[in-house]
């Protein structure tokens, strides 16, 4: 019906069937453009189409349309924009858009086929390269339009006339110039319902539901300002899905906004026929903007029917549940615990055997036919009591055991205690208890708690006979090991334990032992016997342990060759004992025997006992025989005073050690030591006699003589001096017989030989000791010492002078080395007199005066002397203060020349220069004082002030910047009385820059830099210093990649990829107006040409960096050749010719293989048609321009077909 378009594409889905029948589809795809045999283009064109996202519930308009005009030739009359879309999306037809080469007239809808497709006229007389732009204004309707992919195509269009073959007739045909063929997802917001739970409580023939469940959002945002409906529909049908006439319960209605993913949870309560509960739906009607109904199951209400929660004792029973509808059936877990498990309200009886409280949860399901609800109730169940008596107790006949057990949990640790029976215990209360049966008897506790909650247990006690002790033993030695043997009769029962008792030698628990006894005794043996239950017995034997007789003998050692008598002395504790002997080898059998000692040193003796009980003992002993001893002396004559030296001299034979000697010393004198010196008390000769013995008693006696010498008697004259005076001794020495044939005398550093008369000075006060030594004819020495006093005499320099200034009291203070000696004390000066130890005193002036000083001492020693004394002048102080630079520096200087000086500020300051600098912190007031000392300690004090009113304060303005950037540095310092003449700024980079205001700086590199500030005032030397630290931040690197590298006006829509380095954060502004505020962006330009893309980036810092690249959006351009054709005139390839998008005009010629041109092309003939032309290869040659007049070149050959 010529209302196919030539050049259209289809979309196609092929499909196929596999062999069981199924249907199977592939993915749509869009066909190659289907053209019209005949129909010849009159232009090539590009179109494009901006739609927005096609979001139904906010949908926003942005739509326009572009057309270009890629040539050959200008548009014509009847061309046309065809726009394509879905039922649903609809354009405003009355809208005429004032855009570049804009339709001028209202668009046409044609709506026959179900979709919408609107028309605009493309203006006439639009040239190649020139285009059409002109916005679309569209809405849509929600109610029409369905979720899903929705197809949108576009055309350009010409009218041109195309022959039917139905009817051989001619009519004009659309033929597209360009196409586009879009998809785009139709999106509402779409939700799912989950339900989480819901509970009901009974309330007449209806229940109250509390409904929880969840609404999540899978699909567009929904604002706040619009209301979703969510709905509780009666499923009457019982199919899951709402069906039309099912009544709706209740609505809830949602006002909050949701965001894709987003969650809200929600809880709502109504009312509704308990008849019905087990058939309701969730449901979100597609009357809302949703692509679909949503519909959720509430699978199950709880009904809350199984009771309140309480609490019970143990093995108590209490009422569970409440009173339920008769026609719902209902069941129990635990039902073994219930007096009835098919009713809503039961008896409950719990078992809790622990010492905690219990908790057990009862479920209750309710059925009510086509649903079924479980509720819970919680009894707490009081602390179970423990109690655990013994089963079965065993007692031995006659004896009493205890039983019971104490009580572990339960409520309380006050509670009421029972026993039964009472008539063989000793109690009727309490925990435990003592039991006396004779015959086997059951006892029974019973405990109840504070909360009234009991548990009771038993005992079996069974009586039993117990065993007869008995013991088996023999009697024997000491130093025997003995056995024991149980011989104990068990009265039918089976033994257990045995223990033995052997008193101090220790225990066994064997059953029949072996006890090694060393000592005699009668030992009391003990046996305890045991049977299997518990039942005991003892006893007890004496066992005789008889003594081992102790064989000895007793012998006095004596010197060789005396009767030497060994007498017998063993024993026994109880009984008789017989002895035998060998002594030397003989044998004896007698208790004493008399033996001559021989010249040996010892000989063996070997004796043994043995008791009436057949006991046995012996004993061996070497016994040892004493050597004589063999003594001598010799003796020397002595002086008088002078001792003796006497020893004995043991003579060689003697082998033992003298122990003893008795001395006679010839005059009447004895001594017993070994060795000593005697001094005899007169002179003459003497006969010392010896009579020495071994420790062993053997002795031997000797003799010797000596003779004693006179001693002279030494004297001498003394007298005492004070120290300087001459000493004078004579010798008045005597002795009775003899000559005294020798002299010497000691003044205190050793006797040295001499005369009778001497003399010495003594250099020293104090005692003094001479000593004279005479020695006779015969060698004896005699010496006498005798004492002298040197009396102390003062040393000229009797005193030490405090202070030799003018200005100062002179202090003279006497230093005697014996303070105690001195007497009196007499000093004279300046004609003045004193008798003082220490004279203070003022002289009228400086100059120099004499001194005159006597000590006397109370020895009547006199020392005197006369000395002089210079008194120096006093310094003179005065403080100076100046502050040159009128601010807080000031400068002290003391006014004379001294030697040392001492400021101290008030602050603490101390300085010890004649002249100094400070710098005070604050404005005020301030006091300094001087002290000067002159080179001889002579001083003067001053004091003065100061006041401070001005401090400099050198400062500077400067931040922390980006490399590269530049800032302003000011000069802020304040406080200067003078006027700033030079302010240096050290960058910190090594650049120096004098400003005494204000100046700008661009730092080249990132890195911490100090900026000095040294400033210079009018004043001479007024310099002040100050600096800062500061940061220069690196720059960051802007730098994206565009993809595609070279776009046209087919791949618009660029790619950027950010490649900077060290950006937070990043913008691109296009040149079209476009802004990103992103790292990566994706951007179309609406046409071909040169545009700029510029990104600043930003460091986290601020510090900026920008770079701009051009991008051009090239016009399409694509020539095509073809190989070969065939001028047969049948319509196909009947002639040669380039065709393709972009090009504007060529020129082309064709040459044969000689080289011939047979063609070339001008306006009125572009295509060669090969008539009169043999067929064959030629060879052609073509110039191209495109629309920016740019020449492309092509050489090639083309076959010529017939």
């Amino acid at each position: 019906d010529c209302n196919f378009t030539s050049a259209t594409s289809f979309l196609m889905r092929p499909g196929g069937y596999l062999k069981c029948g199924n249907q199977v589809n592939a993915p749509y795809l869009l066909s190659d453009p289907i053209n019209i045999k005949g129909i010849v283009k009159p232009y090539f064109s590009a179109i494009d189409l901006h739609i927005n996202p096609l979001t139904a519930c906010t949908y926003q308009d942005s739509t326009y349309a572009k057309f270009i005009n890629l040539g050959p030739n200008k548009t014509g009359l009847t061309d046309r924009y065809i726009l394509g879309v879905p039922a649903g999306f609809l354009v405003d037809t009355t809208y005429i858009d004032n855009g570049h080469n804009a339709p001028t007239t209202r668009p046409s809808l044609d709506a026959s086929s179900g979709k919408n497709i609107y028309s605009w006229p493309i203006p006439a007389n639009i040239a190649p390269g020139d285009s059409c732009v002109f916005q679309i204004k569209t809405f849509l309707d929600n109610a029409a339009l369905t979720c899903g992919t929705k197809q949108i195509y576009a055309q350009a269009v010409v009218t041109s006339s195309a022959l039917c073959v139905s009817d051989s007739l001619y009519c004009d045909i659309n033929v597209a110039t360009s196409a586009l063929q879009r998809a785009d997802s139709l999106i509402k917001e779409v939700y799912d319902l989950d339900f989480v739970k819901a509970t009901s409580t009974p309330s007449g023939a209806n229940e109250t539901v509390n409904l929880d469940y969840v609404v999540t959002s899978k699909g567009l945002d929904k604002p706040q300002s619009t209301e979703l409906y969510c709905q509780i529909i009666h499923d009457a049908n019982q199919n899951g899905s709402v069906d039309s006439g099912e009544s709706i319960i209740a609505t809830d209605t949602i006002t909050s906004s949701f965001t894709y993913g987003a969650q809200s949870y929600r809880s709502f309560q109504f009312d509704v026929s308990s008849s019905i509960t087990c058939d309701l739906l969730l449901y979100i009607s597609d009357s809302n903007c949703v692509c679909n109904s949503t519909t959720e199951v509430i699978s199950n209400i709880q009904l809350l029917n199984a009771g309140r929660d309480t609490i019970v004792c143990p093995n108590e029973g209490v009422i569970i549940g409440f009173e339920g509808n008769p026609n719902n059936s209902y069941s129990w877990n635990y039902p073994t615990l219930l007096s009835k498990q098919d009713t809503s309200s039961p008896v409950l009886t719990v078992i809790n055997s622990n010492p905690t409280r219990d908790t057990l949860t009862m479920i209750l399901t309710t059925d009510k036919g086509t649903c079924s609800s479980q509720d819970t109730a919680r009894i707490i169940v009081y602390m179970g009591m423990q109690m655990n008596m013994q089963d079965t107790v065993s007692l031995c006949k006659g004896n009493s055991v205890t039983i019971g057990s104490f009580v572990q949990g339960g409520e309380s640790r006050i509670r009421q205690t029972s026993w039964s029976p009472t008539d063989s215990v000793i109690q009727s209360t309490g925990y435990l208890n003592e039991a006396y049966p004779i015959v086997n008897t059951t006892y029974t506790l019973t405990v109840t708690d504070v909360k009234g909650c009991s548990i009771r247990d038993s005992s079996l006690v069974k009586v039993v006979d117990k065993p007869t002790a008995s013991i088996g033993l023999t009697d024997s030695c000491a130093n025997t090991i003995f056995a024991f043997k149980n011989n104990t009769d068990y009265r039918g029962t089976l033994k257990d334990s045995t223990y033995w008792d052997f008193s101090d030698l220790g225990s066994s628990q064997v059953a029949n032992p072996y006890l090694y006894i060393d000592t005699a005794q009668t030992l009391i043996v003990k046996l305890y016997a045991e049977n299997t239950v518990g039942c005991w017995d003892t006893t007890s034997a004496l066992l005789e342990i008889h003594p081992l007789p102790e064989a000895s003998f007793s012998f006095a050692e004596q010197c060789e060759g005396s009767l030497g008598e060994f007498k017998a002395t063993s024993v026994v504790a109880t009984g008789q004992v017989t002895n035998q002997w060998v002594i030397d080898g003989t044998t004896y059998n007698q208790d004493t025997v008399e033996y001559i000692l021989p010249n040996k040193d010892s000989i063996g003796i070997a004796i043994l006992a043995k008791s009436n009980y057949g006991c046995l003992d012996s004993f061996k002993q070497k016994v040892n025989i004493f050597d004589k001893p063999e003594v001598a002396l010799n003796l020397a004559n002595k002086c008088l005073e002078d001792s003796v030296d006497i020893s004995a001299i043991q003579l060689t034979g003697t082998l033992d050690s003298i122990v003893s000697y008795d001395w006679d010393l010839g005059d009447n004198t004895s001594a017993s030591a070994k060795s000593f010196r005697y001094l005899y008390a007169d002179t003459g000769t003497y006969t010392v006699q010896v009579h020495v013995s071994t420790a062993n008693g053997c002795s031997d006696t000797a003799d010797g003589t000596t003779t004693i010498h006179p001693i002279p008697k030494s004297s001498f004259t003394l007298n005492d001096v004070c120290l300087g005076d001459t000493i004078y001794t004579t010798n008045t020495s005597s002795i009775a017989k003899g000559t005294i044939s020798t002299i010497y005398w000691d003044y205190g550093s050793g006797y040295t030989q001499g005369s009778d008369s001497q003399f010495l000075t003594p250099s020293t006060i104090g005692p003094g000791t001479i000593g004279l030594k005479t020695q006779s004819d015969k060698g004896c020495i005699d010496s006498i010492s005798t004492d002298y006093n040197v009396f102390y005499k003062e040393p000229l320099a009797l005193h030490t002078q405090q202070g030799i200034c003018e200005n100062a009291t002179i202090v003279f203070v006497s230093t005697p080395n014996q303070l105690d000696s001195v007497a009196v004390t007499t000093w004279i000066t300046n004609k003045d007199t004193f008798t003082f130890n220490d004279l203070n005193y003022n002289y009228p002036g400086e100059g120099t005066y004499d001194v005159y000083q006597k000590v006397e001492t109370n020895r009547g020693c006199i020392t005197d002397s006369t000395f002089t004394v210079t008194i120096r002048p006093a310094p003179t102080a005065r403080i100076i203060a100046s502050k040159p630079c009128e601010d807080n520096q000031v400068i002290f200087e003391s006014g004379t020349e001294n030697q040392t000086y001492e400021w101290t500020l008030d602050d603490g300051t101390t300085n010890a220069n004649k002249e100094f600098n400070y710098t005070f912190d604050s404005l005020g007031k301030y006091y300094v004082s001087l002290q000067v000392y002159t080179d001889f300690g002579c001083f003067t004090s001053t004091q003065d002030s100061i006041a401070i009113t001005n401090i400099v304060e050198p400062n500077f303005e400067i931040e922390d910047i980006c490399e590269e950037a530049t800032q302003w540095v000011y000069q802020t310092t304040t406080g200067h009385a003078a006027t700033i003449t030079r302010a240096s700024f050290s960058m910190g980079d090594g650049t120096t820059i004098e400003e005494t205001d204000s100046f700008t700086y661009t730092y080249g590199k990132s890195g911490d830099y100090t900026v000095r500030l040294d400033i210079t005032t009018t004043l001479p030397g007024c310099d002040y210093t100050t600096t800062k630290d500061i940061t220069v931040y690196e720059l960051p690197t802007a730098d994206f990649l565009v993809y595609p590298e070279t776009p046209d006006i087919f791949t618009a829509e660029i790619q950027g990829k950010d490649n900077s380095r060290g950006a937070d954060s990043i913008r691109y502004f296009m040149s079209d107006g476009a802004l990103f505020v992103s790292r990566d962006f994706a951007h179309k330009f609406l046409d071909s040409g040169q545009y700029e893309v510029k990104q600043w980036v930003s460091s986290a810092f601020g510090c900026l960096d920008s770079i701009t690249k051009d991008i051009y959006i090239s016009f399409a351009y694509n020539l095509y050749i073809p190989n070969a054709f065939t001028p047969n005139n049948d319509g196909i390839n009947d002639n040669f010719k380039p065709t393709g998008l972009g090009m504007k005009r060529y020129q082309m010629m064709i040459y044969n293989r000689w080289g011939e041109k047979v063609f070339e092309s001008d306006e009125n003939n572009v295509a060669w048609d090969g008539k009169d032309a043999l067929p064959g290869y030629y060879m052609y040659q073509i110039f191209a321009y495109d629309f920016r007049n740019n020449l492309h070149v092509y050489k090639g050959s083309v076959y010529l077909l017939e």
